[in-house]
């Protein structure tokens, strides 16, 4: 069951270590599968395997197709693999290697069409920080509060590309 917040834990218990191991086989599949059908794909990029975990499970419950690393390297694996990925949702302290904003200009560089989704719950960058049109999500957040976020993102995402044609 989803808490009315989503943070993360302080102390793993054995029903948690239970949802490292689901997170493990379910990364393997995420750098595999190549595209989805139907629903936008995100890509949830947090060190937090717990907080992952539960984000992954409410946003598919909301009709998305989901994917996960829990660094900015497997992020960008995943990225090089799959063509579907349609927004990334990134923490931005993800040890070890760059952090979730760099992450963030990477992804926007080599895939600008990406929307990007940033959250901390210890840093808040400005808005020049933020590659392209991205959003800012503070932790610890409610759940409906990052889907109305990315809802909106995608909306306004497919009026451009409507109106593109």
């Amino acid at each position: 069951m989803l808490a009315t917040c989503i943070s993360a834990p302080k102390i793993l218990s054995r029903h948690s270590l239970k949802y490292l191991n689901i997170g493990m086989y379910r990364a393997l599949d995420c750098m595999t599968q190549k595209e989805s059908v139907g629903h936008p794909t995100i890509l949830v990029a947090e060190d937090n395997a717990l907080l992952r975990l539960d984000t992954l499970e409410f946003l598919e419950e909301h009709g998305y197709t989901v994917v996960e690393a829990s660094n900015s390297e497997e992020a960008l694996k995943v990225m090089e693999n799959r063509n579907d990925v349609r927004l990334l949702f990134t923490d931005i302290q993800m040890p070890p290697g760059i952090d979730g904003l760099e992450l963030a200009r990477q992804v926007h560089k080599r895939w600008p069409k990406v929307i990007l989704v940033i959250t901390s719950g210890q840093v808040q960058p400005a808005r020049a920080e933020i590659a392209d049109d991205g959003r800012f999500i503070q932790k610890p957040y409610r759940p409906k509060d990052l889907l109305d976020q990315i809802d909106d993102l995608i909306i306004i995402d497919d009026k451009k590309t409507a109106a593109r044609h």
